[in-house]
């Protein structure tokens, strides 16, 4: 009788075990569909109907559809989605060539000679919790302008660039709703890359981050490095460099003390010997018909700013100046150019601010103002450019020293006339943005034009913003 008391009351035990081991059971798969409910409702995610909108400004542009190999021309109100690839070519004309404009108002404006992949553009699908877009850029150079945090549909917004550049780590840029950044991948012979900067490259490339506004975090290998507005930093040689104020210059040997007065003037020799040459600056001349070709370039010294107590003391030294002559013999009866040439290949629409800025003064001038017809400068600034047209052209700054009302002052659109006085150094800051055609620079000319003339220039510097 007992053995089946003590069989009874163990079957019971079991069986409430059974039960609550049953409901445990239960509970912990209604918890587990709960919170995988939760979780797909949450977090599950979803392009949206329409991640991007193409909008091109001129030819060139190419879409390359996700799993696609053979590229599609863009039709008007053309929609990009997440795997598909953009480039535009390296013909096109400089600037802003496309522009994407995302779900959430965010903009990408893409420049000629890039390529970038729209690698990620997710959202919550039943929540308005997380919002991604990842872009990877291939090459060339981009700008966003991210919507503002006002604005913004979702709670957590993640927005990432990705530069991977041959045979390195991969950069990661993370960036803030409501800014405005500009990334770039210097190369050789790229649209986007000015020839100072090809020149500077040692390996195959180089990536440049800036903030214009925002904040933005550059993160390569295991280094970071946080950018405010104002700011810029490169991954350069694997290293990323700290740091700086967005601020270019573009112009090579500013000072001319990077090769002697005979390096230079050997640029005007057509010889197979080798003989050592300026690559910076170029020197030619260019005479009038029947003019006898004796101007001269020179590099000679002299003083910016004085103490004004002894006329003897310099407060400014200027240690190499150049130095365009034509004085020897006086009284010359026509016109001959000295001048020096640099090229420059400057896409200048990333900038807010482009400066021509340097030293300059005329301290012999035989022509009043600038001659019978207005265009013989005894000090001039060339500017060559290509046009939004993808057109050559050119913009002068004519400065003169004499003005008897004899000579002539130029009336052309493309000539700027500027009277400086005689044997004074003047600073000169010249804003090339006003050329309101001017998309790149392409060279610049410094020279000295007229019968009898000697001007000098010092300290030449293009500075971009």
């Amino acid at each position: 009788m007992t053995q089946n008391t003590r069989s009874n009351e163990s079957y019971s035990r079991i069986a409430w075990w059974m039960i609550v081991g049953s409901f445990m059971v239960f509970c912990l798969l209604l918890a587990g569909s709960c919170y995988a409910l939760w979780r797909v409702k949450a977090f599950a995610s979803a392009q949206p109907d329409q991640p991007a909108l193409l909008n091109t400004f001129s030819s060139g542009v190419e879409i390359v559809r996700k799993g696609l190999v053979q590229p599609e021309l863009p039709t008007p109100e053309t929609v990009l989605y997440e795997g598909d690839t953009l480039k535009t070519s390296t013909n096109a004309p400089p600037g802003v060539v496309a522009k994407l404009t995302l779900f959430d108002g965010s903009e990408v404006e893409i420049w000629a000679g890039s390529q970038l992949k729209l690698e990620r553009i997710q959202t919550t699908r039943f929540s308005t919790r997380n919002q991604q877009v990842a872009i990877r850029l291939v090459q060339g150079q981009i700008r966003l302008n991210l919507a503002s945090p006002s604005t913004r549909q979702y709670q957590d917004v993640e927005y990432n660039v990705f530069v991977q550049q041959e045979n390195q780590s991969q950069e990661q840029a993370v960036l803030e709703l409501g800014g405005t950044y500009r990334i770039r991948l210097l190369e050789r012979n790229a649209p986007s890359t000015s020839l100072l900067e090809q020149l500077a490259l040692e390996s195959k490339t180089s990536s440049e981050y800036v903030v214009e506004k925002g904040v933005m975090t550059v993160a390569y290998a295991n280094e970071t490095v946080d950018l405010m507005a104002g700011q810029r930093t490169t991954v350069h040689k694997s290293r990323l460099e700290p740091p700086q104020a967005t601020e270019w210059q573009f112009v090579r040997d500013s000072n001319f003390d990077v090769f002697s007065e005979r390096e230079y003037n050997n640029t005007t020799i057509i010889t197979t010997a080798d003989i050592l040459k300026s690559d910076t600056w170029y020197v030619y001349g260019s005479p009038s018909p029947g003019a006898t070709p004796d101007g001269y370039f020179a590099i000679t010294s002299g003083c910016l700013e004085r103490t004004g107590v002894d006329p003897s003391e310099c407060r400014v030294p200027l240690k190499t100046v150049a130095q365009f002559r034509r004085n020897e013999p006086l009284g010359h009866e026509k016109s001959f150019t000295t001048g020096i040439t640099q090229n420059l290949q400057l896409d200048v629409t990333p900038f807010k601010q482009v400066s021509l800025e340097f030293n300059g003064r005329i301290t012999l001038q035989s022509l009043d103002r600038a001659g019978d017809k207005g265009v013989e400068c005894a000090l001039g600034i060339e500017i060559d450019y290509t046009t939004q047209n993808n057109l050559l052209a050119s913009q002068t700054y004519c400065f003169y020293a004499r003005d008897e009302g004899i000579g002539e002052l130029s009336n052309e659109s493309y000539i700027t006339s500027i009277k400086i006085p005689l044997e004074q150094w003047q600073t000169q800051k010249i804003d090339l943005l006003e050329i309101s055609t001017l998309r790149r620079i392409n060279s610049i000319r410094i020279y000295g034009n007229g019968h009898d003339y000697v001007s000098e220039v010092a300290n030449v510097r293009l500075v971009a913003r």
